[in-house]
């Protein structure tokens, strides 16, 4: 995306120095990510903390809209423990992380009655029973 590219060759070197930082930090992000999920019992709250915390490095490097800000705050005002962008940025797709079917169907139903999304749907996790939530 043309903002990293720019903020790499940036003329200030602290803009280069905070992008490299938030690019390394995405990727310890991403192999965190997977390990989690290898768990046996993947837990809720450290996925969530890890997709929260990926969302708010690719707002900080400028992948981010505010059109997809608005639909993951939207999303988090609904339900979702954590919502994120995908593909590539800068369009207007995103995802949440739901602890169960019926978060899901409420996010559903609000997202239908919300200029946010124009289509949304659910996907298994994998079962309902392999994340433990946190009581």
């Amino acid at each position: 995306m043309k903002n990293v590219r720019d903020a790499y060759e940036s003329p200030f070197a602290s803009r280069q120095i905070a992008t490299k930082k938030t690019i390394k930090h995405l990727g310890l992000l991403t192999t965190d990510l997977t390990q989690a999920l290898k768990a046996p019992q993947p837990s809720l709250e450290k996925l969530a903390a890890l997709i929260n915390a990926a969302q708010h490095d690719l707002a900080a490097l400028q992948v981010s809209s505010p059109e997809l800000s608005w639909g993951i705050d939207y999303m988090l005002q609904h339900g979702a423990v954590a919502a994120k962008l995908t593909g590539g940025g800068g369009g207007g797709c995103y995802y949440a992380l739901l602890p169960n079917r019926q978060a899901g169907d409420k996010l559903i139903e609000a997202l239908s009655d919300s200029p946010t999304a124009c289509q949304s749907w659910l996907m298994p996790f994998s079962s309902e029973s392999n994340i433990s939530e946190k009581e």
